[in-house]
This record gives C-alpha cells, structure tokens and sequence, in this order.
C-alpha cells in the first residue's frame, strides 16, 4: 500500500514487489490480464480486429472526444459531468447485479443524463465482457442530448496493459479508454496516450497520488481521473481528488485539462465537497447507481440541490441483520445490502460474541466499507422528540448511503456503563443498542450514539384498553433512534421469536400527532424487531412503514 500512495512507476506484476510479499488483488488482476491479453492475441489478429472496428464506425458513427466533451459540459453548466458505470462484481464487494443487462442499463443512464457510459470488461473480478461494452454503445447511440452535443460516450474500463486491449476497444464501440497509472510507468502511459489517439479516443488518465499526477501532466494527460481508492489496499479517501487538483494547479495547467473525482462516491454531501473546492469537472459513479432502483433520481440527488435530496434512499426501508457471530456471516449480510449488522453482548444470549470474535467481525465490515476507521455520526442539536429523530435517521441514513455502510450496532442489556464502554471501545463498534432497563441518564454515559429499545406487549393491540408500549420510552434523546421490540410477561424482552402488533408500530409512528404538516414534527422514524422473518418481513413493512426493521 505504502507502494501504491508514492511511486507511479513500480509494477510488482513486472517483479518490483518485495520477495516473499504476498501480492496485492491489483497486482493479481494485472498479472491474469497479461495471460487474457496473450490468449485473445491468439484467436483473433490484430487486422480482424480493425476491420470489425471500421464496420462498427459504418454502423454507429465516429468515436467521440472526450476531452472536448467534458469541456463543452463544464461551459454550458453548473452542474458536475457524470460518467455512470456498469459493473457486475468487484473484488472488494462480491456481486453487485449480476442479471443486469448492460444495453438497457446503458440507456437508464443516457435517459438520467449520464454524459458517460463506463463499462468494466475485465471478466475474473469484475464479471465483465466486450460484448457487454458494444451493447452500450449500441443502446446509448440515439439518446443524442443538447447539452452534451450528441449521445453520450462509451468507455472501456479495464486493466490495459497492451496495444491490443485499444483495438478491442475501438472494435467493440469504445470512444475512450481507461489507462492506469498505478499499473503502466510513464513512458508506456505515453505510447498508450499516442496510439489510443490514433485510433480516435482521448484516453481517461488514472491517477492514485501525487507522483502518478505529475507523471500523467508529462505524459500528455488531458483527462485525468483521480482515484479515491487505494488500488492495493482498497480503502477510499474522498480528498484525493482535492491534493491531486492541487497539483494541476501549482503546475499551472489545471485550466488546460479535465479532472474526474473516480470511487467512493455515493450522496449529495460528497460532491459538494468537490464543488467548493474547485477544479473538478465531474466525477464517476458506479455501484451506487448499479445498486439504485431509479438511477435518474440518484444522478439528480447527487448533482443538484433540492429539497428532495437522497429522496430515493430515504424511502427505502433500512435493514438491520442481528445476531451475527462470524466474518463470514457479517460480509454476506453486508453483501445482500445490509445497512447494519448487530452483534450481541449479553452472556445469556445463544448469539453473544466474544470481543475478539467482535473484533475480527468489526475489521472484516471496515474492509467491505472500504474505511479503516470507526464511522464518526454528528447528530444536530437535540429537539422535541419527532424532529430530534427524524433528523438523526437522517445522519443515519446518510451514513449508510454513503460510506459507512453496514454500521456496527453493539446489542448490551442491564449491564455498567463501564463494561458497555469498554467493550464498545476495545472492538471498534459504530452504536451502542440498550435492550434493557437503561435511562436517558445511562444512555448520556455511553461513548457512543445509542439506540433505545422500547418494549412492546406481545399480548397489546393497536386502539386497545392499555397502553402497548409505556410512554416515557418515546422521549427524546439522547438516544439516536428507537427500536420497538416484542416482549412477554412474565418471560423475555428481545429475542423472543414473537411478532408484536404491527399496528402499534404503524400508529406510533405515523399516528396522530405525527402529521407532516405539524409543525414539521412529522412521522416518528422507529426500527422494528421481533419475530420478522423471510416470510413475514415484506408484510411488516407494508402494515407499519417503519424507517427500519431489525
């Protein structure tokens, strides 16, 4: 990793890696690459490849420039360019969509005003293919746009270490291809620049640090995208592209050329950041739109300000996956989409971790997220008790749409506020949850935001005689959220296996006294739990529209 942050040059592929070291995914990825490369050489010529180029241009047209592209965008708006990709799989996430199908998300993109089409067709990791870059091409070739003066381009994303990997491109409907610092020196970044010329793409130039920057500037370089993942160890830094806008600056050539924000990025806030420093020209977005059931609204979300920001991810259900008690467990559950992953720290329950099985639980989620760090939440002022939570599951939800996704909810019940701090510390959870008898005192002592159980009678009904859940429970912080779990008298209080009254959950949150036109009080958002089930899950969701269910 040390590697990768400072020395554009070095390819462990090419016997620069440390002896003995074991090799990093990206290097494993380039060394399958060269294998694919000489593999493809042998079934197809180098002639076929430009004759099936210059039929496809008869078809579809000419290749687009990208540079010009980009410059006229950034001239006629406000707004960042965005380059929309389709991948299948990563290697840090597993399957994303593998069933898509590339055309027609191609054209969900073009319709939702991508200006660019990024397709990986790098097929072992990321479960891609050039057929699937040509199917692109084809669905985006009509969806011509005033603001983008034509249809919107096609790029082949992909480990190109080879002259031949450009005519593949070319012959399968690329405008543009992506050529990788972190894995060419300079001089062969140079002669890729040249020839990708002469096949009539202007390449999108990946930089990682502050020497692959200046070495893609002496290259020739007019389209530099910074990538705010680190290539070895994939962990994202969103002020990478900042340091390397710098860097263009101080040379004195960031009016002659491009930059794209690459990874990492996921909701309105991120862009921003990019918008008030300056000198970036767009960014590129991939999972979060591979992921989004309506990826026009997403792209809107996250170049524009409206009152509807993060309106799609908003209205989705947050899920929480309780009881894990394995690495394994966790990253499947992550990989499913779980928001939160809940690990238990009550002695009596059948699911309780230990604090090193919790830590290896914790350091495999940090992995999936892609940040080494516990996730910081800064929650506003407190108020009134429906506003004070709506705005937290707001902290929450962006939280989780961005990178923070799934955050390590700590379960603890009736125990010190010493050992639940200790333990909270020691293992790098994210949320406190307080299943028992604790206060609004107790929950002010914890070191980390906490989420309130309330108990709820598995015997009350919604509209009964008795009060179902008891009203203190429903007051405001410090706690950032409320769960409603199932109790029984006489017997349990969480983990019980036993659904509650769906309607109790319904009418507390969104009963009287809740109205969006009170005040701007609201709905109050509550997480669900207690005995839901694939079976009963979806039923739950549509009775009680809750923020979450557990």
């Amino acid at each position: 990793s040390e590697r990768a942050n400072e020395r554009p040059t070095d390819l462990p592929a090419r016997g620069a890696a440390d002896a003995g070291a074991m090799p990093s995914k990206l290097e494993m990825i380039v060394e399958q690459r060269r294998l694919d490369v000489a593999a493809a050489r042998q079934g197809t010529d180098e002639a076929a490849l430009r004759e099936r180029a210059a039929r496809l241009e008869a078809e579809l047209g000419p290749p687009r420039d990208l540079y010009a592209v980009i410059a006229a965008h950034r001239r006629a708006s406000e707004e960042l360019f965005v380059a929309a990709e389709f991948k299948r799989a990563s290697p840090s996430k597993g399957d994303i969509a593998t069933d898509l199908d590339a055309g027609e998300q191609a054209a969900r993109y073009a319709s939702a005003g991508a200006g660019l089409v990024s397709v990986l067709t790098e097929p072992k990791w990321f479960k891609g293919n050039l057929e699937d870059m040509e199917a692109a091409r084809r669905a985006v070739n009509e969806q011509a746009s005033e603001r983008l003066g034509g249809r919107p381009l096609v790029l082949r994303k992909d480990f190109v270490i080879d002259e031949f990997q450009l005519l593949e491109a070319r012959a399968f409907g690329a405008d543009t291809v992506l050529l990788m610092l972190s894995i060419l020196s300079e001089a062969e970044t140079k002669a890729l620049i040249d020839k990708a010329q002469a096949l009539g793409m202007t390449p999108l130039v990946e930089v990682v640090n502050e020497a692959e920057m200046k070495a893609a500037l002496r290259a020739g370089a007019r389209v530099i995208g910074v990538n705010n993942r680190n290539l070895h160890t994939f962990k994202v830094d969103l002020m990478t592209t900042p340091r390397m806008v710098e860097v263009a600056r101080a040379a004195g050539v960031l009016d002659e050329i491009e930059i794209l924000a690459l990874s990492g990025i996921k909701n309105r806030n991120q862009v921003k950041l990019y918008e008030a420093h300056g000198g970036v020209s767009g960014l590129l977005v991939g999972e979060t739109l591979m992921r989004a059931g309506d990826p026009g609204a997403t792209i809107a979300d996250l170049v524009r300000d409206s009152g509807d920001n993060g309106a799609e991810a908003n209205r989705r259900t947050r899920v929480k996956v309780c009881g894990i008690t394995d690495a394994e467990a966790a990253t499947v559950a992550a990989a499913a989409g779980a928001d939160f992953i809940g690990l238990i720290f009550v002695s009596k329950s059948a699911r309780c971790v230990s604090v090193d099985q919790a830590k290896a639980i914790v350091q495999a989620l940090r992995e999936f997220r892609e940040l080494d760090c516990r996730i910081e939440l800064g929650f506003p002022a407190q108020g009134d008790a429906p506003r004070w939570f709506r705005a937290c599951a707001d902290t929450l939800g962006a939280a989780c749409g961005g990178q923070g996704r799934p955050l390590v909810v700590g379960v603890f019940m009736d125990q010190s506020v010493k050992e639940v701090n200790r333990i909270a510390l020691e293992t790098g959870i994210d949320l406190i949850q307080l299943h028992g008898g604790e206060t609004p005192a107790f929950e002010a002592q914890c070191c980390l935001p906490t989420v309130r159980v309330v108990h709820v009678d598995a015997e009350a009904t919604a509209g009964g005689s008795s009060e179902p859940v008891s009203a203190g429970r429903l007051v405001d912080g410090p706690a950032c959220a409320l769960l409603l779990d199932t109790s029984v008298k006489g017997g349990a209080s969480g983990g019980t296996g036993k659904t509650f009254d769906w309607n109790i959950a319904r009418d507390l949150g969104h009963g009287v006294g809740h109205d969006d036109n009170d005040g701007g009080r609201g709905p109050l958002p509550l997480v669900m739990a207690g005995g839901l089930t694939p079976d009963n899950v979806a039923q739950a969701v549509e009775t009680a529209r809750p923020w979450g269910v557990d």
